[in-house]
């Protein structure tokens, strides 16, 4: 497999042809640092080379984040910088318009794993401070989504007809608070409700 009959000391091997091709910094390693309780039986997941590495590393920190120790999730074979994550096809949570700027540690203080994904995981202090309208007083939903998109919270909107009672005619030019001086929850819809 590694020597011809030629001679011992020309030895070669193309670790290509194993289940673990070397790519990127893998093919500067020194056959022996992966190889140590020899050559049968060495295992190919990453933490059994970089174990050291993950617990090392401090921005972010990998342990307390708990991160996978599947170091292809972030990283490539040509070196640990630079580093990506793909948070849509990783998580299901698409990270858009102000989403994408916010600091991971923001979403994930606790930790990256089971992170909330509702809108007041995050966001039940801006409702709870919000007072036009007061969002606590007015008992909005805590779906932020309702109202407001990703890219801002100034352009807020609600289209009233996507509920069931559309409004028409006459109701499209009522404030807001004279239906719903109680909250926006379990407003009734029949007419001698607002007399």
């Amino acid at each position: 497999m590694c020597h011809d009959e030629g001679s011992w000391g020309n030895a070669t091997f193309d670790h290509n042809t194993t289940s673990f091709p070397l790519t990127g910094m893998h093919t500067n390693v020194n056959c022996i640092e992966c190889h140590a309780a020899g050559y049968t039986n060495t295992p190919t997941n990453c933490d059994a080379c970089h174990l050291t590495d993950y617990n090392g590393t401090v921005e972010p920190n990998h342990t307390q984040a708990n991160f996978s120790t599947d170091c292809t999730q972030c990283h490539t074979a040509d070196g640990w910088t630079p580093s990506s994550f793909d948070h849509t096809a990783s998580t299901g949570f698409a990270l858009n318009g102000s989403h994408q700027n916010v600091n991971c540690n923001q979403c994930h203080a606790a930790g990256y794993a089971n992170t909330p994904n509702t809108c007041e995981a995050c966001h039940l202090a801006d409702y709870n401070a919000t007072t036009d309208p007061n969002h606590v007083t007015a008992g909005f939903p805590t779906d932020c989504a309702m109202c407001h998109d990703e890219g801002s919270w100034g352009n807020a909107t609600f289209d009233h007809n996507s509920t069931s009672f559309p409004l028409t005619g006459m109701h499209v030019g009522v404030n807001c608070i004279e239906c719903h001086a109680a909250g926006y929850t379990n407003t009734p819809t029949n007419c001698d409700a607002a007399t």
